[in-house]
């Protein structure tokens, strides 16, 4: 399998363009000889709970610099993953000697709460890895990954991922089918991937709370100065006052006409979110069971 290795640019993330593209060939042999920087924390999910709009928040402090892409989805890949090709991963954060003193490096891809194996090839990679988590409302989470699959997708790169079916035919499918289906040969998973509390106990599995910092989706807008202060003390760099960054604002909005099928799902949802507030020892709000 060939692959781009690590040198996509993002903002704020990486020297200048022209500056990395003369740094390529270099780089490979430098990481390879085992030089090379690990991410310090991650952002693993939920898919559309904020993941996007965290990162592009966090990435404005002087002291947190991320890798060269958001979404690199290296743990998820089951073809990919594997210590033969930590190399690989390696090539999309900066080297050592880019890095200030006290920086901590991040990633995030959304894709890996998900996954029933990224829990432990995470601990296997870096066993004090710190672990961020957004929690949005399971039933607006599977509308707005619909919305996204259905409407965005219909062109363009993501086009193989493109979802014909109505939102009422999706909800009528997985509700039958859910616990039938496995991760691999059902991504999209829009009922599943809002079983939070099956996906944080297999994290727990491997790391401890203290490594694990949740945040319910609505404190990044209603909360915005508090939860992001208490994501900086987790992730251990001094407070600087940040930026809301709004982002995947959909333009798209059915939820009137889809409700009855989103009441359906908050239905569904209600005792596997009763499940989770026991395990994580509250309520979140902004989780609505009607």
């Amino acid at each position: 399998m060939v692959r781009s290795v690590g040198f996509g640019v993002t903002n704020k993330c990486f020297e200048p363009i022209a500056k990395e593209i003369m740094l390529r060939p270099l780089k490979k042999l430098i990481v390879k000889s085992g030089y090379h920087s690990k991410p310090d924390f991650m952002i693993v999910g939920a898919q559309k709970a904020g993941t996007t709009g965290l990162f592009d928040i966090l990435i404005q402090h002087s002291r947190l610099r991320c890798a060269g892409t958001k979404e690199i989805h290296y743990f998820s890949d089951n073809d990919w993953c594997g210590p033969q090709n930590h190399w690989e991963y390696h090539c999309y954060f900066p080297l050592p000697l880019q890095l200030a003193r006290g920086t901590k490096l991040f990633e995030a891809s959304a894709s890996y709460l998900n996954h029933p194996r990224v829990a432990r090839r995470l601990h296997s990679y870096k066993p004090d890895l710190k672990l961020i988590i957004l929690l949005r409302d399971p039933a607006e989470r599977a509308f707005s990954a619909w919305t996204m699959t259905h409407h965005l997708f219909r062109t363009g790169r993501m086009r193989p991922k493109h979802d014909p079916r109505t939102f009422t035919e999706v909800v009528n499918d997985e509700l039958e089918n859910w616990s039938k289906r496995t991760y691999e040969n059902y991504e999209s998973a829009y009922v599943q991937r809002g079983l939070y509390h099956d996906q944080l106990q297999a994290y727990l599995k491997y790391f401890s709370w203290d490594q694990i910092h949740l945040v319910e989706s609505a404190d990044l807008i209603h909360k915005f100065d508090e939860t992001i202060r208490g994501i900086l003390s987790f992730i251990g760099v001094n407070y600087e006052p940040l930026s809301l960054a709004l982002t995947n604002r959909a333009e798209i909005r059915e939820n009137e006409k889809y409700q009855a099928d989103i009441l359906r799902l908050r239905e569904f949802y209600r005792p596997y979110n009763e499940k989770l507030f026991e395990l994580i020892g509250r309520k979140l709000p902004s989780f609505r069971d009607i």
